[in-house]
């Protein structure tokens, strides 16, 4: 039986979800990348946490992966300023360690995992 994620998610969105991402998967001999991307609040984690835990309730391997974990150091993101939005832009995260160690090493693992990025920067033609 599949574990019933996040009361917030419904559940025929979760199963469109899982049958796309198969369908993706089925066509693919690397491992399928999700990024998830939003605005703050928005309910990102959210969904990225639901979208696992259904995955893997489906006997489906996974792996949630979140660039929060990829934030530069204090002074480097407030060099431009503590409330710059153009350094919150620019500066927030360490997006050449996120590409080097999930992006690129993600297309090397032999095995046939579903990697969800949960992201909350800039659009870049990396998830190409």
């Amino acid at each position: 039986m599949t574990k019933q994620p996040h009361k917030k998610i419904d559940l025929e969105i979760l199963e469109l979800l899982s049958s796309r991402i198969q369908k993706a998967q089925s066509q693919r001999n690397t491992p399928l990348r999700i990024a998830i991307n939003g605005i703050e609040a928005t309910g990102k984690t959210t969904l990225a946490k639901g979208l696992h835990e259904f995955l893997v309730g489906k006997a489906l391997p996974s792996i949630h992966i979140t660039i929060d974990n990829f934030h530069n150091k204090k002074d480097h993101r407030y060099r431009q300023g503590r409330d710059s939005a153009r350094g919150y832009y620019e500066d927030a995260y360490n997006e050449k360690g996120f590409v080097e160690k999930v992006l690129k090493m993600s297309q090397e693992v032999p095995h046939q995992y579903i990697y969800l990025e949960l992201m909350t920067w800039k659009q870049t033609n990396l998830l190409i």
